[in-house]
């Protein structure tokens, strides 16, 4: 499998800068980068959802919201949590 590999403007959209590293396991597209983890967006409805329970309850894994607004999240393709 062909890592994808964030680039710099989707760390910038999250805030994050540092060298991603290829997370093992699952179906390797996720990286972290210092204590944020960055996933390919694979149905952004899902996505919507999910950030919607965030807003409205706490999950251990809470998203970070790319500037708040989840449409940019989506255009840039990725999701992401923080890793605790």
């Amino acid at each position: 499998m062909k890592e994808n590999i964030p680039n710099q403007d989707i760390l910038n959209a999250f805030g994050v800068s540092g060298k991603p590293v290829l997370l093992t396991g699952g179906e390797g597209t996720c990286f972290r980068i210092d204590d944020v983890v960055l996933k390919p967006i694979q149905n952004s409805i899902e996505v919507s959802w999910i950030a919607d329970i965030c807003e409205r309850s706490y999950l251990e894994h809470v998203p970070i919201l790319s500037s708040k607004f989840i449409q940019k999240m989506i255009m840039i393709g990725y999701q992401s949590s923080l890793n605790t």
